[in-house]
């Protein structure tokens, strides 16, 4: 973004050099010794953003300065109605680029559900219930000076991404009405290996430092890690693991859980809860453990809502 203008008006030499060198950095600046010359270059276009001043200046008080200033109103009224207008836009233009990114991280996480034809809601469900952690989450002292509410906004966005490495596994094996077999199982395991690599690919051509893909990344990646080193793909364990797959494999195992499967019936919630307390400090994080027993209500409403059910008769209809 351009520099904000800063016009400093002071008679001291020294004072006015050490301004200069503290402020460049940050600003435009321009300087005067006078009054009038202060004047005058507050009325020079482009209008100054901010104005030091002085009280003593050797042709006229700096009261008196500041009075002609407003008298003269400097145009003050335009320039802020400018800088209102320029902030306007950046939030809209912020918006829409949030809006995008949602949009592409749905778009991508559809593809992986459309070829898993027994997921259904399984995307929804799971951001939903990651969305759920982590509001939770954010209003605990712990993760206050350590995660912004950006990154937390991230994360629950992110989440539909986590099974995207399910493209590169082959139909066979996806798509198998029973349960695979061991070989089968370890290519099974590489799905988070190619979505993190399908999502730096991604980052990269996107040409940014800052890509929203980031913590998708780490989601994609992590999500299969157990606190206890027992995970997959590499067998990291407790805070090594990053917390945005911490939270996703609570959420990714719960959805699991309660879903019925050709292999498997569903669980019901009271038995996925019981479940999940049980794999406190094994498989997952105690303090998520805490957090989702905490909000277990919200979770089978979550389920509830978005159920597979629900998403045949969406479909039917």
């Amino acid at each position: 973004m351009e520099k904000l203008i800063l016009l400093v008006d002071d008679d001291d030499p020294a004072a006015l050099k050490l301004l200069r060198k503290a402020l460049r950095p940050e600003f435009k600046v321009r300087s005067a010794t006078h009054g009038k010359k202060g004047l005058a270059l507050a009325g020079t276009l482009p209008l100054p953003d901010l104005i030091l001043l002085d009280i003593r200046l050797p042709d006229m008080h700096g009261y008196l300065v500041c009075s002609k200033l407003k008298q003269e109103q400097l145009l003050v009224g335009n320039r802020t109605r400018d800088l209102e207008e320029r902030t306007a836009e950046l939030e809209t233009r912020t918006t829409e680029l949030q809006l995008s990114q949602e949009l592409a991280i749905v778009a991508l996480g559809s593809i992986a559900e459309t070829r898993d034809n027994e997921t259904g809601n399984h995307i929804h469900r799971t951001q939903a219930y990651v969305r759920t952690l982590t509001e939770r989450l954010a209003s605990l002292q712990r993760y206050r000076s350590t995660v912004s509410e950006e990154e937390w906004a991230m994360i629950w966005r992110s989440a539909p991404l986590h099974d995207i490495g399910k493209v590169g596994i082959p139909d066979h094996i996806l798509l198998k009405p029973g349960r695979l077999s061991a070989e089968e199982l370890q290519i099974m395991k590489r799905h988070p290996v190619i979505g993190r690599d399908a999502l730096r690919i991604a980052e990269t051509r996107s040409g940014s430092d800052h890509s929203f893909l980031g913590i998708a990344k780490e989601v994609a990646y992590a999500h299969h890690e157990h606190w206890d080193g027992g995970g997959y793909p590499e067998g990291i364990k407790g805070e090594a693991i990053p917390l945005s797959a911490r939270i996703m494999a609570l959420a990714d195992v719960y959805d699991a859980m309660i879903s019925k499967r050709v292999y498997k019936p569903a669980m019901s919630h009271a038995t996925a809860v019981d479940q999940i307390r049980a794999g406190r400090g094994t498989h997952f994080d105690p303090s998520l453990v805490d957090g989702f027993l905490e909000a277990a209500d919200q979770f089978n409403d979550i389920a509830l809502r978005f159920s597979d059910r629900a998403a045949a008769r969406e479909h039917a209809s």
